[in-house]
């Protein structure tokens, strides 16, 4: 032991001259900390965190290093860590590829992380000369079944089963949008009656910023009532470290669906729920991203906010109601056109309906024209009428029904005989056409058709 000891002396003050004369470098803290056991850097970091690693200089939460801690022991025996050294940027991809096959992308992503949190750390005290984990490729965390909301008839079957103590946490989340571990935070002191309000200190809250969340009278007359046994630094709520799985035997029991539409059901959907109810209020887009005590508008209406089944019907219906309006007389106005019996229209163009199968009522067609035919009495000079009202926005129309009716192209194929001869009839400026060929009841072709 003391030649060894002897030996390491030696070769420390060679090292010494070495630097003093320029013949080498000094040694980095990186050369330094290259021997060091990694568990206790690990423990280092862990310190550092449970005192001031939090936003702000804050503290971690108790969760926050409990998993810090859980997430160390994984990298240290899945990279069989002995030193800093052992950590490289392939071999913690790889294992995080083999992660993903039986867990989700969010937790893949907490456990990377936190190596990534740690190597960063280490490289700020000098422990690493670069971050060796910069490159590591982004993980997708999209959930695999998203959280879904309650509607109405869902919150009150839920709310009419809960027992008393786990329906006033219900409401309060419901109420307020507080997450579980922020529910479990609130003191006696943080509710205050008078303002309507209902605060959490920034250390417990997810975004490390203080919360005033308002709330209704209802809620703080029923939450003060809950808490006049117990002093002001009391928490408000006993909450169970299993109340994701009470809250499922609660909807379970008020026969909600754990899977419908819009996702899962979980505790945190309550959350979502209060996102929609705030929108459902009225709230504008930065009233709900403010009362959510989000960052980003984009989380509070791409993550949080959600479409109620109904609402899209009501819509869909609305829509048709302006779309698919019913117009009077279309169906008879299309057998007037085709010279259907007993129909017939007058000078100006109004429908005169003698056949008891129709349902005209003297409604005007919105067609420009009408074409009704009129049987004569020796069934071989048949007559077609084109008929329009006499206005202003009408001028056009007439000039170009007289010369599409006058060119050779626009003839009907399907007459006999000569060609229709075309005249100005009467007064109220309708065009004759007269022909010895036409039978009654006879479609005039496409090309014919005056509102082409």
């Amino acid at each position: 032991t003391r030649r060894v000891a002897e030996s390491i002396e030696t070769d420390h003050a060679k090292i010494r001259e070495d630097v003093a004369l320029g013949r080498r470098e000094p040694p980095t803290s990186a050369d330094i900390a290259k021997p060091r056991p990694i568990q206790e850097i690990f423990d280092e970091y862990l310190a550092w965190g449970k005192a001031q690693g939090g936003h702000g200089g804050r503290a971690w939460s108790a969760i926050h290093y409990a998993m810090r801690k859980r997430h160390m022991k994984f990298w240290t025996e899945q990279l069989g860590l002995k030193s800093l050294v052992d950590i490289s940027l392939p071999r913690v991809e790889l294992v995080a590829r083999d992660l993903l096959k039986k867990k989700t992308g969010k937790t893949v992503q907490l456990h990377v992380e936190s190596i990534k949190s740690f190597v960063i750390w280490s490289k700020k005290r000098g422990y690493l000369e670069k971050n060796i984990l910069d490159g590591i490729g982004h993980i997708d965390t999209t959930p695999k079944s998203p959280r879904r909301a309650l509607n109405q008839a869902e919150i009150d079957d839920l709310l009419a089963v809960a027992p008393p103590d786990r329906r006033l946490i219900y409401e309060t989340a419901l109420l307020t949008g507080y997450r579980k571990g922020e529910l479990a935070a609130l003191k006696v002191h943080d509710l205050d009656v008078e303002t309507g309000t209902l605060s959490l200190s920034a250390q417990f809250c997810k975004g490390r910023k203080d919360s005033r969340q308002p709330i209704p009278n209802s809620l703080a007359a029923k939450l003060s009532d809950a808490c006049t046994s117990k002093s002001s630094n009391e928490p408000i709520f006993k909450i169970d470290t299993h109340l994701d799985r009470l809250f499922k035997r609660d909807f379970e029991a008020a026969g909600i669906k754990e899977k419908a539409f819009g996702g899962k059901l979980v505790f945190h959907g309550l959350r979502h729920t209060y996102c929609n109810l705030t929108i459902e209020s009225g709230a504008n887009v930065k009233e709900a991203q403010t009362m959510l005590r989000h960052s980003d508008p984009k989380l509070t209406m791409n993550i949080y906010a959600s479409v109620r089944p109904h609402s899209l019907h009501e819509r869909a219906e609305a829509i048709g109601e302006r779309v698919m309006k019913q117009i009077p007389c279309a169906t008879a106005v299309q057998w007037v056109a085709a010279g259907a019996e007993g129909t017939h229209l007058n000078a100006d163009g109004e429908v005169i309906c003698g056949n008891e199968n129709l349902n005209c009522n003297g409604v005007r067609t919105p067609s420009p024209a009408l074409i009704y035919m009129n049987q004569t009495s020796d069934r071989r000079q048949q007559t077609a009428v084109f008929s329009y009202p006499k206005t202003d926005s009408n001028k056009n129309l007439r000039k170009r029904l007289l010369s599409k009716v006058g060119r050779k192209r626009h003839r009907p194929r399907r007459l006999i005989g000569r060609p229709p001869r075309i005249q100005i009839a009467d007064k109220k400026h309708s065009i004759q056409a007269s022909s010895q060929s036409w039978t009654f009841g006879q479609r005039f072709p496409p090309r014919f058709n005056p509102q082409s």
